[in-house]
């Protein structure tokens, strides 16, 4: 499948996610009480982030192990889905003995709603195999737009029905993400194992082990690090209303990171392809091609956003309107890093993942302690700034760093 082809599909697949995911919040918050709706969305808010570390980065060892042989990638497969599930299994038990003491039926609730975690961590795995298989589409839809459909349909039923109960609301979520589960991994085997994807013959000299998996792991951690300590820095400094002010903009640039995943979805796979035939020529157009589109597409999308920017945060009224400048500025940021992240794919797509998490450690650190000195006296503004200058530092210390790599030839002529 080509490039334009395969991305324009991936691209409308992660729109239609971002749609369900909107629809089904809003049906569910016409179907139950406010305090509800607010415990259902701080489960589901646990159980996405619990299950993105217990997928510990095999989603993308897999794909990389899978992109040149998909057919042949059973035990391997296998293997990370059943770690991925005792993960999650062992997350899902020690959140709900951490949870705080609550009444009886928001306990149930949270338990069941909980158990969605290894099915989400095995799905968010299944994805890179997906992807590995020329499936980039569907592995999106997995990710993002499969179990919020059937959300949706559960929140259109409970409303016809009259049930407002957030214990059905539980049950629908955790059973919605076993059946998803259950029918993709049907049809990536199916699809996959039973040779209609294409394969290509890989070197034997394939470096893999625990120590890629831990380092694709603790980028995972860092980058989630980086993205969400700022409201936690903020939230110590600033005032609540602030605090508001800066997540509506910054969520809203972090809109524009839809491209991300999709353009990423089509090209890690092929990333991996190239550099596994030595196809290093392939591999700089590949992934210049990739940082044009992605900048491209990132561009558009903070330009749209800007110029909505008045709208959108008039409709929301005070203080959210007086911060137009806000909401640009990390529209800005948020193109930039989209821009250069198929960078960071290509480190882990050659094996260079170690690399990458040298830079994220660094810009870490780097980050930390310019939220330290800077938002006591500068506020929202240190925080926007180490929101995105953190990441780019990211990216191109990475391309600094594979660069010395000579068996890679990103770069050179």
């Amino acid at each position: 499948m080509s490039l334009r082809v395969s991305l324009t599909r991936t691209f409308l697949v992660r729109c239609a996610g971002a749609a369900t995911s909107l629809g089904y919040g809003l049906l569910l918050a016409d179907v139950l009480t406010p305090a509800a709706m607010g415990e259902f969305t701080i489960a589901v808010s646990v159980a996405v982030i619990a299950a993105t570390v217990s997928k510990f980065g095999l989603d993308a060892y897999l794909m990389r192990r899978a992109a040149g042989r998909p057919q042949r990638s059973a035990k391997i497969s296998i293997r990370c889905l059943c770690a991925a599930g005792a993960a999650g299994t062992l997350a899902w038990v020690l959140c709900v003995w951490a949870s705080p003491g609550v009444v009886a039926v928001t306990g149930i609730s949270f338990s069941v709603l909980l158990l969605g975690i290894p099915f989400l961590a095995m799905s968010y795995v299944l994805s890179g195999l997906l992807k590995a298989g020329d499936l980039p589409a569907a592995a999106v839809f997995l990710e993002s737009g499969a179990w919020q459909s059937l959300m949706c349909a559960c929140a259109v039923l409970m409303s016809f029905s009259g049930n407002d109960s957030l214990l059905v609301v539980a049950i629908c979520f955790a059973a919605g993400n076993a059946l998803v589960l259950a029918g993709f991994l049907f049809a990536a085997w199916r699809l996959v194992f039973r040779g209609k994807c294409s394969a290509a013959r890989i070197p034997s000299s394939l470096h893999t082990g625990l120590g890629e998996v831990a380092a694709l792991a603790g980028a995972s951690v860092g980058n989630v690090c980086m993205r969400w300590t700022d409201v936690l820095w903020l939230a110590w400094q600033l005032d609540p209303e602030e605090v508001a002010v800066y997540v509506v903009c910054t969520r809203l640039a972090g809109g524009i990171a839809v491209i991300d995943n999709a353009v990423n979805s089509v090209a890690a796979p092929r990333f991996a392809r190239h550099f596994e035939r030595g196809e290093a020529r392939l591999l700089r157009r590949e992934l210049l091609r990739a940082c044009a589109i992605s900048g491209l597409l990132g561009v558009s999308g903070a330009a749209a956003l800007m110029l909505l920017a008045p709208l959108v945060l008039n409709l929301l009224g005070p203080p959210y309107s007086d911060a137009v400048g806000v909401l640009r500025l990390a529209a800005a940021a948020m193109a930039a890093q989209v821009a250069l992240v198929p960078i960071g794919h290509l480190a882990q797509m050659s094996g260079r993942a170690a690399d990458h998490l040298k830079a994220v450690a660094v810009a870490l650190a780097l980050q930390q302690t310019a939220f330290l000195l800077l938002i006591p006296e500068f506020g929202m503004v240190a925080a926007l700034f180490g929101f995105a200058l953190s990441r780019v530092f990211v990216f191109l210390l990475t391309l600094i760093l594979l660069r010395r790599r000579t068996e890679l030839g990103l770069l050179s002529p």
